[in-house]
């Protein structure tokens, strides 16, 4: 039977598709793929390579840029979980076998099909765009819904996607696109939005492109936006941190947003993102193949990804990103750094803590380094139990990023002492001495990881048990405390990565793929010797300096305060005087109503005390003695007589600082602070 004149399109190649299975005997993917395999670090590649892990998976040795790849946090092995053609499935997603790329991924529910993701290419019969957000079982979510609120240009490509919700409302938001339709997505995409808002789905993505205008442009491809609000999550900018000079126009450089991945409550503390470009800067390099967590410290190495896929390059970039949870059991991990109050996620690149960091970035002042003893929180499984057996033992090893000087690398060793039934009343918990009892690592930093948990929790049968039916717990135990004082001089102060390793009974070791960035200051604030540190002068428009037990005017009450001191993570300064009749010691308070003149705090005043305070995050500003501020002696009250008064001048750093003894991490602002005195007579 002869052909019609006008056989449409899709009709005819899928007839065509039809015979060539048959004909050329063409494999169709009929039956729907599993992805239940598809769990923990979900990752694509940019380009393609021959590994031995493609050879094992289905006898095909090469990966291409579009197959999904799975890294278990556990073992670190890197697996297959889907193939392109898995995703793209002849016959649903479309017409032919097509290698299309795998751009961005987002991993709802595997187990029952439910990934989304964009290709790197157009489908080659017009059917979707590089731009669009598509689904295994042919559901496909035009690029035109997504940029339908930003007046965007359709199809600008798509390169990071995130569903934010509950994964039932994403489920249904997905069923309700296929129940539309892309043509009619795409011409009325607004109330599909409206109606995912109800749903509480919302669909965060970046673009491929740069919005007009080109010289001060609105939107970056390393923006990351939300479809349903029409507006920006995070900027280039809130993504990563300074001194990476990301956003445009004020930092000067735009990464791009390749992938990014969260929780699906959205919460941007759990943000973890790769850029489209490298930095080779402060405070340390990163590359575009890195997992990097908010603020742009490396979670994920490139190397980890790719490493058990023995490829024959060492780098073949980060194309999508997708983390999806799996049992918690048999996932060590690091919690805190530095005290228990410092979440690991509130530390960015550049190794210092702030408050609200992941949450809220750029975090809120100060920025925190850490000295000394530095603790180190973490979780170990119930039971130690992994998939890969018991874990046997554990150590957290640290790597110094300062590039300058030869490579430094370690475990950290660390000794405790413990809570022991007491000898002569076995009821009771006592102290042991540290000669009878204690818990500790060996020369490389590792611990046995029984008697710790034993230890930790007061197991009876366990070292600090009596064998019967009473132990002691000792719940002060961490994963390690670090006595960075013991490194070399010229390192005490390096920026250092932390990782967490262990064994199992299954044999050997595990490297947890996460890390973490701390900068070391054991250096206090710096001030010249006395009596080029501090400074009491005249107000009356001379600056007159009033020497040590030096006689102001009679009738003088303000005092101009002279100083100087720096440190690169200063914080803040008190003004105390000590003297009168009766003798009295006062603060003078800052601007928020405390005595903390911290750097970040406006200025002093208005007012005869004020606007004064001449110092940023480094000490005081230029070189010499700097009018700090001025010191009102009224405020002593009835004391204030003629006497001769001690100005005490204490400048503190930011560092997080704890001594440590075996037990309990101790610290205290009295480990941060330099201190200068000067004697001066005032008062009627």
């Amino acid at each position: 039977m002869p052909l019609p004149k006008k056989w449409p399109g899709t009709a005819l190649r899928r007839c065509l598709l039809a015979l060539a299975s048959t004909t050329f005997g063409l494999q169709v993917h009929a039956q729907a793929p599993d992805f239940s395999t598809c769990v923990g670090t979900l990752f694509s590649t940019e380009e393609d390579f021959m590994s031995p892990v493609g050879e094992r998976h289905d006898g095909n040795p090469v990966i291409s840029d579009g197959d999904l790849l799975a890294l278990d946090a556990v073992s670190g092995q890197v697996r297959i979980c889907a193939r392109n053609h898995d995703l793209l499935r002849p016959g649903v997603m479309v017409e032919v076998e097509q290698a299309l790329g795998l751009d961005a991924v987002d991993a709802i529910l595997p187990g029952q099909g439910l990934i989304a993701f964009s290709t790197e290419l157009d489908e080659q019969f017009g059917r979707f765009g590089h731009g669009d957000v598509l689904f295994p079982n042919g559901t496909i979510i035009p690029n035109a819904v997504l940029v339908a609120r930003f007046q965007l240009a359709d199809n600008v490509g798509l390169d990071a996607l995130q569903f934010t919700g509950k994964r039932e409302a994403i489920l249904e938001a997905v069923k309700l696109a296929r129940e539309i339709g892309p043509e009619k997505l795409k011409s009325d995409p607004n109330t599909y939005l409206e109606r995912i808002a109800r749903l509480g789905v919302d669909i965060w993505f970046s673009i491929e492109g740069t919005a007009e205008p080109v010289g001060n442009p609105r939107i970056l491809d390393g923006d990351l936006l939300s479809a349903v609000h029409g507006n920006k999550v995070l900027a280039q900018a809130d993504l990563l941190a300074a001194p990476i000079p990301a956003g445009i126009r004020d930092r000067g450089v735009d990464f791009g947003l390749d992938a990014v991945t969260t929780d699906r409550t959205g919460n941007r503390e759990r943000i973890q993102f790769s850029t489209e470009i490298l930095y080779d800067g402060r405070p340390h390099a990163f590359t575009d193949g890195d997992v990097l967590a908010l603020g742009g410290a490396i979670s994920v190495q490139h190397e980890t990804l790719i490493k058990t896929l023995k490829p024959r390059a060492r780098f073949l970039g980060l194309d999508a990103l997708s983390i999806v949870p799996v049992d918690l059991a048999g996932q060590p991990h690091i919690d805190s750094l530095c005290g228990d109050a410092f979440n690991a996620i509130d530390f960015g690149a550049d190794g210092l803590w702030r408050a609200n960091f992941a949450s809220m970035a750029p975090g809120d002042p100060p920025r925190r380094p850490c000295g000394m003893h530095v603790p180190v929180g973490g979780t170990l499984p119930p039971g130690l139990s992994t998939p890969g057996g018991d874990i046997t033992r554990f150590r957290v090893t640290y790597e110094s990023l300062n590039a300058s000087l030869p490579p430094l690398t370690g475990g950290i060793t660390t000794s405790w002492r413990l809570r022991a039934p007491h000898p002569v009343f076995p009821w009771l918990c006592a102290w042991a001495p540290a000669a009878t009892l204690k818990l500790e690592t060996d020369g490389d930093g590792w611990m046995d990881a029984r008697d710790f948990l034993d230890a930790m929790l007061g197991n009876p049968s366990g070292i600090t048990g009596d064998g019967g039916g009473f132990g002691c717990a000792n719940p002060h135990l961490r994963l390690a405390v670090w006595d960075t004082k013991a490194l070399p001089d010229d390192r005490e102060n390096d920026l250092m990565r932390l990782r967490l390793e262990w064994e199992t009974s299954g044999g050997g070791v595990v490297t947890s793929p996460f890390s973490h960035s701390v900068q070391l200051d054991n250096i206090l604030p710096q001030m010249p010797p006395y009596p080029n540190n501090l400074e009491v002068r005249l107000n009356d428009g001379s600056g007159t300096l009033v020497p040590a037990c030096g006689q102001a005017p009679s009738g003088a009450s303000v005092f101009q305060v002279w100083a100087e001191f720096e440190d690169p993570y200063y914080w803040f300064f008190t003004l105390q005087v000590e003297g009168g009749d009766p003798p009295t010691s006062h603060y003078f308070g800052s601007p928020s109503g405390d005595n903390w003149h911290e750097y970040f705090e406006t200025p002093d005043g208005p007012g005869p005390v004020g606007p004064l305070k001449n110092t940023d995050d480094q000490g005081t500003l230029g070189m010499g003695l700097v009018h700090l501020r001025n010191i009102d002696m009224t405020e002593l009250g009835a004391s204030f007589k003629r006497c001769c008064y001690l100005l005490e001048l204490r400048v503190y750093d930011a560092s997080i600082r704890h001594t440590f003894a075996g037990i309990n991490p101790g610290t205290s602002l009295d480990l941060n602070d330099r201190r200068a005195i000067v004697t001066f007579e005032a008062g009627n």
